[in-house]
């Protein structure tokens, strides 16, 4: 993979533990080879999640230098982007904090790996005499061509593609590596099985690839603990990301001061990496940043926002609201990804303006918030978003794998 290992608990991360803990519960032990480089990113060194450790994986990362439960970059490319950023917001703090944007490295999700770092993460995962291997997104896809596995699969939580193409459609620049989806299909020639997040990305690109197995595999959501008190609030929970900060955007300039003028007493919590994006002070706006244990934000007295309009693969916050037992209130077009698994589970809205009435009506209407938070308890507990297909695929290839198989 090429991800920082750190934060578990939010964005894409959330999705690939969910593969994760699916394929143990198959039977499988999972090992997690790491880019030398870009697994880095822009900070040389990392702590794994203690979500990574508590499930036993086993992390293999050439070219660093481990030192209890921390990686050292021995590449000279993470030390020098994190030259890069902290020169960059040396310039930030200088500039007085909002004369520019605070500054982001670009992710580097969306370029293939170098010849070097690819022929060290062959190396690791050829040693390793895997049943399954698996790459996350598609620019890592053609690594596997030379990895020895009788399944090679590759995680698509989304197709750059048709990300780039979400966020045109809107007038923004799109947040990652813009390809086009001829090279897509090309960086995912090794695979045999592709694994989709979103329902509605399998369905564009199955056609593409019809020799190879589609396999949609939605978050996995199991119900927690949640205390229902607190403030009255609405939470928007997320990573830094373009489709995050156009949605953030979205909620602070058009959707809460009304809501706010109305309902004076209800708060608005942005919780997340999101957090850093807010500039300013916004009136009934509290910015919580990293909240360790989320059951504290969740029950019924808190409202999940979702109110995204550019997106690709499927919205993990809604997902992980489903978790906290919180009604939810979503954009069709964050939902898109899920199929109509949720359409029962979760209140939609077509624009700002409904998504805006909607918000005031469960923030003012006590009944309705308890429905829609019973509708979201229902939807976990039920395994709306359940993935048979895959677990029959695991044990099939268990069955065959095995030395009397």
């Amino acid at each position: 993979m090429q991800r920082r290992l750190d934060d578990a608990d939010s964005g894409s991360a959330v999705y690939l533990l969910g593969l994760v803990d699916r394929l143990m519960t198959a039977g499988f032990a999972v090992n997690i080879v790491v880019s030398p480089a870009a697994g880095f990113g822009s900070i040389p060194v990392s702590r794994p999640a203690c979500a990574i450790a508590q499930r036993a994986c086993r992390i293999v990362w050439p070219g660093s230098l481990r030192i209890g439960s921390v990686y050292i970059s021995l590449r000279w490319r993470p030390w020098q982007r994190a030259a890069l950023r902290s020169l960059a917001h040396l310039v930030w703090v200088i500039c007085g904090r909002t004369h520019l944007a605070r500054p982001a490295m670009p992710s580097l999700i969306g370029y293939t790996p170098t010849d070097k770092d690819t022929a060290k993460m062959v190396d690791a995962a050829n040693a390793l005499g895997s049943t399954i291997a698996v790459s996350e997104y598609s620019a890592l896809a053609p690594v596997l061509a030379r990895v020895e596995a009788p399944v090679r699969a590759v995680l698509l939580h989304d197709l750059f593609a048709l990300r780039a193409e979400s966020f045109r459609k809107l007038g923004l620049a799109p947040d990652h590596r813009d390809v086009s989806l001829e090279r897509e299909l090309d960086w995912l020639g090794p695979a045999d099985l592709l694994l989709f997040a979103s329902l509605s990305d399998q369905r564009a690109l199955a056609p593409c690839l019809p020799e190879k197995r589609h396999i949609w595999l939605p978050p996995r959501v199991v119900p927690k603990k949640v205390a229902a008190d607190g403030p009255l609030r609405a939470v928007f929970l997320g990573v830094r990301h373009g489709g995050n900060i156009d949605a953030l955007d979205l909620l602070l300039t058009q959707v809460w001061p009304s809501v706010h003028n109305r309902l004076p007493d209800a708060e608005l919590w942005i919780v997340g990496e999101i957090g850093a994006s807010v500039q300013g002070r916004h009136a009934g706006v509290k910015v919580l940043g990293r909240v360790d244990d989320l059951t504290t934000i969740g029950g019924s007295r808190a409202v999940g926002l979702a109110p995204n309009r550019a997106v690709s693969g499927v919205s993990i916050k809604i997902a992980t609201y489903l978790e906290l037992g919180m009604p939810v209130l979503a954009m069709r077009t964050a939902v898109e990804g899920y199929g109509h698994r949720l359409d029962e589970a979760v209140v939609l809205a077509e624009d700002e303006g409904e998504f805006t009435d909607r918000l005031m009506d469960l923030l003012s209407d006590s009944c309705q918030r308890e429905e829609a938070a019973l509708q979201s308890v229902a939807a976990a507990r039920a395994k709306t978003l359940a993935a048979p297909e895959f677990e029959l695929f695991c044990a099939d290839l268990i069955a065959k794998t095995r030395p009397d198989g």
